[in-house]
């Protein structure tokens, strides 16, 4: 794959860590592994099905954000997840729900990160090339040539990592944030890595001095 002068503006970590995935190969895999996907959910799809909104309804580009089902039974965004031919990818305020008391509720994150792991467990789908393509949140940022522009959040050890740091966190343990939820994110209880701004420490320490 030919390279642009773009990737030597990212973090040289993060280039590092993309240069294996950067290849003709990982391309013909990622066109294969798209046509099963596709194949696979067109021989599952059934005729009634419920459509369920998360918080965020559309996304940037007026997209519908949902979980297609039928009623009663997991999601098609789970069974694509289950199988290997999806992995999970959540942006809050999205698949995050809220007790009585204000306490954050991650059972929808975590049905979907079981899910993620025993696929990933089991070679399923895009996992037994996991570590030679390129994830469709990485291709659509190096194809814009725009820097990685959401924080990641680790929700298994709670731990906020700055844009171009998300590889550091397992794909199935990932929740994103904008910059404009950031500071929620902190108020959660994730606490910013060495590679945050200065700021997000400081908000960390108001906002958990007590």
């Amino acid at each position: 794959m030919k390279k642009s002068g773009f990737l030597d503006r990212l973090n040289k970590e993060l280039r590092e860590w993309l240069n294996p995935r950067l290849t003709k190969e990982s391309i013909k895999i990622s066109k294969q592994l798209g046509f099963k996907a596709k194949a696979y959910l067109q021989s599952i799809l059934e005729d009634e099905l419920v459509l369920s909104l998360g918080p965020q309804v559309f996304d940037r580009y007026e997209r519908p954000l949902g979980y297609l089902a039928v009623d009663g039974h997991n999601s098609y965004n789970y069974k694509m997840i289950e199988t290997g031919f999806a992995i999970p990818y959540f942006i809050y305020p999205n698949a995050v729900s809220y007790t009585e008391k204000g306490e954050v509720n991650y059972d929808t994150l975590e049905k979907f990160r079981d899910a993620a792991v025993n696929a990933r467990e089991d070679k399923l789908g895009l996992w037994a090339y996991i570590d030679s393509i390129l994830l469709p949140m990485e291709l659509r940022y190096l194809t814009r040539r725009e820097f990685p522009a959401k924080f990641c959040a680790d929700f298994e050890v709670n731990i906020l990592y700055s844009p171009q740091f998300y590889f550091k966190v397992s794909i199935e343990n990932r929740l994103f944030f904008y910059w404009r939820d950031v500071v929620t994110a902190v108020l959660h209880g994730f606490r910013p890595s060495r590679d945050c701004p200065e700021w997000l420490h400081k908000a960390w320490k108001v906002l958990h001095s007590r």
